[in-house]
C-alpha cells in the first residue's frame, strides 16, 4: 500500500502529495522545483494530463518554449478539454506571434469552462493586435460588476495605459491589492502594472516602491558568469571549427540587453518591403546548449544552417532580401553563428546602462530573465554581455553595426538610412514610420511600439536616481559608465 500522508483531514497518497505540490511550484514560480516534481508523477502514470501540463508549464517558464508546446499537444491528446493546457499553449502561439491560432484555442477553452484564465488572456492577445478598444470592451462589464475577479481588474489595468487611461488603473489596482486576495503571482504582476501606471502620472517614488514589492516577491537563481562561453568560445577554437556551406546571407541577428532598443530596430527593419523578421526565436539558443566550438562538424554545422534557414522561412518569410532575429539573448551566441551562420549580419542594440537596467527592474519577465529582479544582478549581466560583445567582436569576422538609442531617437532619419546601408537595402519611407505597420507585438514593448519614435524614454533613470545608487556602482566598476 501506498505510504498515506494526512492534510487537512483527508488521506493522500504520497504520489497526489507530489502532484500537488507541483501545481503549487508552478503558481509560486518555481520552476525547476515544479518539472522535478512532475517528472517524478509522470513515471508512475505516463498519461497524468495534469502533471503533462505541468511539466509544460515548467519548461515554458524556464525560457524552453518548444518542449513546453510539445507537453501541452500530450496534456490535450490525453484530455482534449484541459482548459489550462489550451491557455497555455495559446500562450506560446501568442509568443510566437501566431494570435489567429491563439485565439483560437482560448475561445475554444471559453466554451469550456468560464474560468477567469481565458478571458484575460483573451484580452492580452487583443492588446498585442493593437485591439485595445476591443479587449477593453470584453473586460469592462465583468470589472464594474459587484465583487470582480481581481484577475479580471489587473488585466483591465494593464490596458490602462493604452487606453490613456493610468489613473482608472491605479485606482482599480490600488483597491485590487488592499483586498489582499492575490496569490503571489498575480500579486507580483499587478505591483509591476501599478508601478508602470504611477510612473505615466509622475508619482516616481510610488512607483519605484511598487516595482520593489513587486520585485521581492521573484526569485534570482541566476549565477551572473560566462566563464564556460568564453572558455568553449575562444579565438583558436572558433578558427579552427568548421563553417556551414548553406547560404545564410539572409539572417540579421539584432542583440543587446533587453529593454535596449531591439523591437524598435526590428520594427524599423521589418517595415521595409524587402525585409521580414521572425521574432525572438530561440533556435540558435537551442542549438548551442551543450555545444562548444570544438564539438561542431562540418556535418552538425550544414545540419544547424540548414535548420536555421528553414526557419527563417517559415517563420518569416521565404522571398526576404533580409529576415531578421531579435532575440536579444544571442549575444551570447555570436561564436556558434560565426560558424553556422557565418554570412549573418549582427545589429547590437545599446543605450546608456543606467535606462537599461533600471527598465529591466521595471518589467516583469517572470523565470526567463530570474535577475532583473535585482537592480545590482541586472547591472551585472550588463557589465558580462558588454564583455561577450567585445570578446565576439575580438573572435570573429562578423559584421556587427553598433545602434545608439538616443542617436536613434534624437535624428532617427539618419542613423535608419545608415542601418539600411549596413544591410545593404535600399532606404524606404515606410522604415521611417514603423508603428503604422500592421503587425503583433507581444514583447514587453508591446504598446510603445505601437507609438510613433519618442525620445521620453532617455535618461529616464534621473527620475529615480536617488534609489540606485548601488547599481550604478556596479556599473561604474565594470567600466561602462
Amino acid at each position: 500500500m501506498a505510504e498515506q500522508f494526512t492534510s487537512g483531514g483527508f488521506g493522500l497518497n504520497a504520489a497526489e502529495v507530489t502532484r500537488r505540490r507541483a501545481v503549487q511550484m508552478i503558481e509560486m514560480g518555481q520552476f525547476e522545483t515544479a518539472l522535478t516534481l512532475a517528472n517524478d508523477a509522470i513515471k508512475a502514470r505516463p498519461r497524468d494530463a495534469q502533471m503533462l501540463w505541468v511539466q509544460g508549464e515548467a519548461l515554458i517558464g524556464l525560457g524552453r518554449l518548444v518542449e513546453g508546446a510539445i507537453k501541452f499537444r500530450q496534456c490535450l491528446g490525453v484530455h482534449p478539454e484541459h482548459v489550462q493546457a489550451l491557455c497555455s499553449l495559446a500562450e506560446v502561439h501568442r509568443m510566437l506571434g501566431e494570435t489567429d491560432k491563439a485565439l483560437e484555442l482560448v475561445g475554444k477553452a471559453r466554451q469550456i469552462s468560464d474560468e477567469v484564465r481565458p478571458i484575460t488572456m483573451t484580452a492580452s492577445i487583443r492588446a498585442d493586435r493593437g485591439e485595445y478598444a476591443l479587449a477593453a470592451e470584453m473586460l469592462e462589464p465583468m470589472v464594474r460588476a459587484d465583487n470582480p475577479d481581481t484577475r479580471l481588474v489587473v488585466a483591465y489595468a494593464d490596458l490602462c495605459i493604452a487606453l490613456k487611461q493610468p489613473e482608472v488603473g491605479i485606482e482599480l489596482l490600488e483597491a485590487a491589492l488592499a483586498r489582499g486576495e492575490l496569490h503571489t503571482g498575480v500579486r507580483s504582476g499587478a505591483l509591476f502594472i501599478l508601478g508602470r501606471l504611477l510612473d505615466r502620472v509622475g508619482r516616481y517614488d510610488e512607483a519605484f516602491d511598487a516595482f520593489q514589492r513587486a520585485n521581492a516577491m521573484r526569485t534570482n537563481n541566476e549565477e551572473q558568469r560566462a566563464d564556460g562561453i568564453f572558455e568553449q568560445w575562444s579565438a583558436q577554437d572558433i578558427a579552427n571549427a568548421p563553417r556551414a556551406r548553406v547560404k545564410t546571407d539572409r539572417a540579421v541577428l539584432i542583440v543587446g540587453m533587453p529593454r535596449s532598443g531591439t523591437t524598435l530596430t526590428e520594427s524599423v527593419i521589418a517595415a521595409h518591403p524587402k525585409a521580414a523578421g521572425v521574432g525572438e526565436s530561440q533556435l540558435l539558443m537551442n542549438m548551442r546548449r551543450g555545444t562548444s566550438a570544438a564539438d561542431l562538424t562540418r556535418a552538425s554545422v550544414d545540419a544547424m544552417a540548414k535548420r536555421y534557414t528553414e526557419m527563417l522561412a517559415r517563420e518569416g518569410s521565404k522571398t526576404a532580401k533580409r529576415v531578421v532575429d531579435k532575440m536579444p539573448d544571442n549575444y551570447q551566441n555570436l561564436g556558434l553563428a560565426q560558424c553556422v551562420l557565418p554570412e549573418c549580419r549582427v545589429v547590437w542594440c545599446q543605450r546608456d546602462p543606467r535606462d537599461i537596467c533600471l527598465s529591466c527592474y521595471f518589467q516583469n519577465f517572470g523565470a526567463r530573465h530570474a535577475y532583473t529582479c535585482d537592480l545590482e544582478a541586472i547591472a551585472q549581466r550588463y557589465v558580462l554581455h558588454t564583455q561577450l560583445m567585445d570578446h565576439w567582436i575580438k573572435v570573429t569576422d562578423l559584421p556587427v553595426h553598433i545602434l545608439k538609442y538616443e542617436e536613434l531617437v534624437a535624428d532617427f532619419e539618419t542613423q535608419v538610412r545608415a542601418l539600411l546601408d549596413f544591410l545593404d537595402l535600399p532606404f524606404d519611407e515606410k522604415c521611417m514610420a514603423p508603428h503604422k505597420a500592421t503587425r503583433q507585438v507581444s514583447t514587453a514593448s508591446r504598446d510603445q511600439v505601437r507609438q510613433p519614435v519618442y525620445a521620453s524614454s532617455t535618461a529616464r533613470w534621473k527620475r529615480y536616481e536617488k534609489h540606485i545608487a548601488p547599481m550604478v556602482k556596479v556599473l561604474e566598476a565594470g567600466g561602462v559608465l
